[in-house]
């Protein structure tokens, strides 16, 4: 029996949608790497070098992922013990349309260790770090469409119930909030 592959929606570019994510604010949104990297004063400091933001991406997850600023998983109760700044990206769930276009939700976690949270930024002299990183990730991607997907990423509540904002605790220690976005490819 022959299969028609071409015909069908096989989730590639869910796959790597995360990691196209990360690409686009690697090369775009320097004011997001500057939130992760700096304890006090980021606004005031110097854009990192790709060398710097590289570092900050983690590559696998075996060892201490504490180290890093950006992971592709799910954050759970013992992931962090030093005072950090992650954001975790991942897809959260996959709806297929139809035999050839799916609603692909992706989950982004901004957890920040609460003893980092307030920071002096352009904003406000008493800035919430998790607030700051959380409308610099909405600003640079909602309505962004990447290379592979057939509509932008967004939050949309009339196309997509799930998409939007949530603030989280994550344990005693640290504390953000979740952003769900969606788009189809």
């Amino acid at each position: 029996m022959a299969v028609m592959n071409n015909a069908y929606n096989n989730y590639s570019e869910a796959r790597i949608l995360p990691k196209k994510i990360v690409d686009y604010l690697f090369n775009n949104v320097p004011g997001l790497w500057k939130l992760l990297y700096y304890d006090v004063d980021p606004d005031s400091k110097k854009d990192l070098t790709n060398t710097q933001k590289a570092k900050m991406i983690c590559k696998s997850s075996a060892g201490d992922t504490s180290k890093f600023n950006i992971l592709f998983q799910h954050y759970n109760n013992e992931a962090l013990t030093d005072a950090t700044t992650q954001i975790r990206i991942e897809i959260m769930k996959i709806d297929s349309l139809n035999r050839t276009d799916a609603e692909v939700r992706v989950l982004f976690q901004v957890i920040v260790n609460n003893k980092l949270m307030v920071v002096n930024t352009n904003v406000s002299n008493v800035d919430n770090r998790a607030m700051a990183i959380t409308q610099t990730l909405v600003e640079a991607l909602n309505g962004t469409r990447l290379d592979g997907t057939k509509t932008p990423l967004n939050i949309d509540y009339s196309n997509d119930r799930l998409t939007g904002v949530t603030s989280v605790y994550f344990n005693t220690e640290f504390s953000g909030y979740e952003i769900i976005m969606s788009c189809i490819v």
